[in-house]
């Protein structure tokens, strides 16, 4: 791949050369933004670590069933928000560099409307057939009837927090495109508290279902911060 890249620059002006620059303003502002977005990349980990670690206390199966549910919720989470996101990343900081509010915000609310309306789509699928897809595709041997169940029982729970998570992560994306990263590692902080917290509350009374309603609860909570953390970045664009 980097092969490749280097034939296509033969054809154009820029050259490649090495300088030992490390003191610039570029360098700072890479520092300043890369620095609190390393602490937000442990939180996803330490999320299902933590589903884990409350899995284990519950009936047999129930880490296998959450481990499972995940691998399906994540699905349209990847192929529509993530992929979303890294699409419109560019256009987003463009318009933001030239104070295009009215581009940004375009881009924006176009984005925002084509992720919500596919999730949501794709989480009421995974409702309707998500116990189908896990008989066909992990049914039988030791995985059996009330296994399947208690994993397709898991993933409907799971699916609410589809459009919450593809969101989170296009609201991200357009506060990167602001420069400035800790609003969002703060959003995700605070996501991360309230889904621990959801969870063990609703542990007594719902069991497994407690692992992904919390994870939901806690995505939903992010995903408001990180739509005020967003108003607040775009005071800073001529209107």
């Amino acid at each position: 791949h980097l092969g490749s890249r280097f034939i296509g620059l033969r054809r154009s002006r820029f050259r490649i050369g090495f300088a030992w620059q490390v003191r610039t303003p570029e360098m700072r502002e890479f520092i300043r933004l890369m620095l609190p977005k390393m602490v937000s990349h442990p939180v996803e980990p330490m999320t299902f670590l933590f589903f884990t670690s409350v899995a284990t206390t519950l009936a047999a199966g129930s880490v296998t069933a959450v481990s499972f549910a995940r691998n399906f919720q994540s699905v349209p989470v990847s192929l529509v928000g993530v992929a979303f996101a890294l699409a419109i990343f560019p256009a987003l900081s463009t318009a933001h560099a030239v104070g295009d509010r009215r581009a940004f915000l375009r881009l924006l609310w176009t984005n925002l409307a084509s992720i919500t309306i596919v999730t949501l789509v794709a989480a009421v699928g995974l409702v309707v057939v998500g116990e189908l897809a896990i008989r066909v595709l992990l049914g039988g041997g030791a995985f059996d009837a009330e296994d399947i169940a208690m994993t397709g029982a898991t993933l409907a729970a799971f699916a609410l927090s589809v459009p919450f998570e593809s969101i989170s992560h296009l609201l991200s994306r357009a506060i990167y495109a602001t420069r400035h990263t800790v609003l969002q590692v703060l959003a995700s902080l605070a996501g991360l508290g309230i889904t621990a917290l959801a969870t063990l509350t609703l542990l007594p009374g719902t069991g497994i279902l407690a692992i992904p309603l919390g994870f939901a609860i806690g995505q939903a909570a992010k995903t408001m911060l990180l739509g005020l953390a967003l108003a607040v970045r775009l005071r800073t664009l001529p209107r």
